[in-house]
């Protein structure tokens, strides 16, 4: 019974984090317009209120929302992946 109150808190918490999920990339973009990277929070956020989306689609036994959530995750994870990867050669450029 507790489960089935918390689904839709579940719900709007995604909804909230999907929505704001830019506003560290933004702030990143304000601070240093020329920098081309993508900031580690947005991802971190966007990730979570997916996984959200994802774990809710799953309680409402509902595949589109499972499926595009878990497509989003993937892509933000491997986007995260190649972000750190280029950011850590970068740094070894720099030091030599």
């Amino acid at each position: 019974m507790l489960w089935e109150n918390l689904w839709p808190v579940v719900g709007l918490t995604a909804a909230a984090l999907t929505s704001t999920a830019f506003i560290p990339q933004l702030i990143l973009r304000i601070r240093n317009p020329d920098q081309a990277r993508v900031a580690y929070g947005t991802i971190g956020i966007f990730m979570l209120g997916a996984s959200l989306w994802a774990a809710y689609g799953a309680h409402l036994q509902d595949w589109i929302i499972i499926g595009a959530n878990i497509f989003i995750l993937l892509n933000l994870g491997l986007l995260a992946v190649v972000q750190f990867i280029q950011e850590k050669d970068g740094r070894k450029r720099a030091r030599q």
